[in-house]
């Protein structure tokens, strides 16, 4: 979706990449909450994506090449790289603000904005500059 953003490709949302920001937590921060979770191994829009709730299958099933690569776009040996890439990890209905580690934006301005924000919301999180997780 943030590539379809980057190249004006929603046309219900016109704002570009800097104002979005990434809520940031971790599988394990995720679980703790008791909230029921699925993970899949592609794009959850695939039909051939699979689903999972069990975290021992979490290393055999989603393609952390392929996740951590610069480069994914499909190739002629393999066809399939891009559903791969686009792996989830799902909270049912909601995630509390509590298993949270960071916030991460596209650039200063927006890590001050997002700053205050949690300040006047009596917050206390870690916001970095994360462009390189941008386009």
């Amino acid at each position: 979706m943030l590539y379809k953003i980057s190249r004006g490709g929603v046309p219900s949302y016109q704002e570009g990449q800097p104002p979005l920001v990434y809520l940031v937590t971790t599988i394990d921060d995720a679980v703790s909450t008791g909230r029921p979770y699925v993970f899949s191994d592609g794009n959850c829009a695939n039909a051939i994506t699979s689903h999972f709730n069990n975290l021992d299958l979490l290393p055999k099933v989603v393609d952390w090449d392929i996740i951590s690569a610069h480069y994914w776009a499909n190739t002629a040996d393999d066809g399939d790289r891009m559903r791969r890439r686009m792996a989830e990890f799902l909270v049912h209905d909601q995630l509390e603000v509590t298993a949270l580690t960071q916030v991460a934006v596209f650039d200063r301005g927006h890590a001050d904005h997002v700053r205050a924000l949690l300040r006047a919301a009596g917050m206390d999180l870690p916001v970095t500059v994360r462009r390189e997780w941008y386009y």
